[in-house]
């Protein structure tokens, strides 16, 4: 839907090695009123055995305004072909919820 509001965020992203830690954060305010207002978080803590092969757990969060947070935990999986990048999220692993994001990305 179209929201008229701001939403500052970070990203931010740790390597040591072969191990890497990426997250970013962003709240949106909504200027039509506190209830639309929500925090979204997403992290993963991953190891690169291999130059094109990154696997690891992700986890994310939503909170919308007066409510609990929302968190999704899951595993990661990416491959490298050059500067392409096909990645597979499973949430909820192993539950009645569980779900699959498929991700593609090209790396400038």
């Amino acid at each position: 839907g179209n929201t008229n509001g701001i939403a500052p965020g970070y990203e931010m992203e740790l390597v040591y090695k072969s191990f890497d830690l990426y997250s970013e954060t962003e709240y949106l305010f909504d200027f039509s009123g506190k209830e639309n207002n929500f925090l979204y978080t997403w992290t993963e803590l991953a190891v690169m055995p291999t130059d094109n092969f990154r696997t690891g757990i992700t986890i994310q969060r939503t909170r919308l305004y007066q409510t609990e947070f929302d968190i999704q935990r899951g595993l990661l999986a990416e491959y490298y072909f050059g500067k392409l990048r096909a990645g597979v999220y499973y949430f909820s692993p192993f539950s009645s919820d569980n779900f699959f994001i498929a991700s593609f990305s090209v790396d400038f």
